[in-house]
């Protein structure tokens, strides 16, 4: 093997080794249910420079409907960041929301123009059921 082929593999297995130790762990999603009102916990790192976005159409929600986002700097486990979202059921049901982490400023659903299409760092889904 010439010295050139046999830098390029090495590079090659390095690059994948520090992938590997690069990629994120597991998120553990925290969920509060009171009454219809599912609140739920997704920490992340700001300087990292991405953030949680919904990946769920409101047709996919129903019952719940997304309520709103609330950003809690070192409010998470460890001191990590944390996004709050708040959904509230208008009946009884259950649904599984999902989110995902990309560049602040993209979506994952919504307008094309504003639609991710680079690969999500992490994606989350719960199941929140109203009573």
């Amino acid at each position: 093997m010439s010295a050139r082929l046999a830098a390029l593999a090495a590079s090659l297995v390095f690059g994948v080794a520090a992938a590997a130790q690069a990629a994120p762990a597991p998120v553990a999603a925290t969920v509060k249910m009171t009454g219809r009102t599912a609140v739920i916990g997704l920490p992340y790192q700001a300087s990292a420079g991405l953030v949680w976005v919904s990946a769920t159409r409101m047709s996919e929600a129903a019952p719940f409907m997304f309520k709103g986002l609330e950003i809690r700097p070192h409010g998470g486990p460890g001191g990590a960041d944390l996004a709050v979202f708040t959904y509230a059921a208008d009946r009884a049901g259950s649904a599984s929301l999902s989110f995902g982490l990309v560049p602040p400023g993209k979506m994952l659903i919504g307008p094309p123009s504003l639609i991710y299409k680079g690969p999500v760092a992490q994606r989350v889904s719960v199941k929140v059921t109203a009573p």
